[in-house]
């Protein structure tokens, strides 16, 4: 499972957490980060993003992989994102309000579009969590998985923000046991415990999980948070038995 830390950039700087993104991304590059998750918040309604140089240094000077996750309208905003060298382009909203134009993008670029599935009391909830719809999570993966996804970001939590609970784990399991599907888990963990619950879901389908205020409030230190990971993942804690 991956360890995942994520920035939130705009106008060519880090907004979260703050300073220069190249540095931050240096850093958590050195502490083995595979991955970087960018939340882009300049989105352009068509064209490159204006940060499109400091995604091109990740690739080139760096050599680290990076997803960008974005308010994307266009198609041409997506191959731009892919030319510059993102592994991944995440959407969320759109995905459910033009179907049309997500199966189009991944008829483009297969295999590297991915859909944000938020779900909260058992609802499906979209536009940051404010509108919940009438259709189950797994009712969506299909409709999804129909259009050409094949990649998910998936969190279920009772309240928006708040922290895992034991309950939460169970219902992450059901939902990949019943769609089987890969996701990376986006609720942010508070806890190395946290991540260690989160392991034993290897088996499943969780490839990974994202580290945001965790992270930059120093709670969770992203090196030992990989070590950990690593040293637990190789041990077999993902293996799954005749009990399952």
């Amino acid at each position: 499972m991956l360890i995942i830390p994520v920035m939130y950039i705009r106008g060519g700087s880090g907004l979260i957490p703050a300073g220069d993104p190249l540095k931050t991304a240096q850093k958590w590059f050195n502490a083995g980060a595979e991955l970087i998750h960018i939340v882009d918040l300049d989105a352009p309604a068509i064209g490159a993003s204006p940060n499109t140089e400091f995604f091109k240094k990740l690739g080139d000077k760096l050599k680290v992989a990076y997803e960008i996750e974005a308010n994307v309208r266009s198609i041409d905003t997506v191959e731009k994102y892919i030319n510059a060298g993102a592994c991944r382009i995440t959407l969320g909203t759109i995905a459910y309000r033009k179907p049309a134009f997500l199966s189009e993008l991944c008829e483009r670029f297969p295999k590297k579009v991915a859909v944000h599935i938020d779900v909260r009391r058992s609802k499906v909830a979209i536009r940051g969590w404010s509108v919940a719809t009438n259709k189950t999570a797994v009712d969506y993966v299909k409709q999804f998985r129909d259009a050409g996804v094949n990649f998910f970001y998936y969190s279920d939590s009772e309240e928006e923000g708040g922290a895992l609970k034991p309950a939460d784990f169970g219902r992450i399991r059901d939902f990949l046991r019943k769609t089987k599907v890969e996701i990376i888990h986006t609720t942010d963990v508070s806890s190395i415990g946290d991540i260690e619950q989160l392991i034993m879901l290897e088996s499943y389908g969780l490839r990974g999980t994202l580290l945001t205020k965790s992270l930059n409030e120093g709670r969770i230190d992203l090196e030992a948070a990989i070590t950990f990971t690593k040293n637990l993942s190789r041990s077999g804690a993902d293996e799954s038995t005749y009990m399952e």
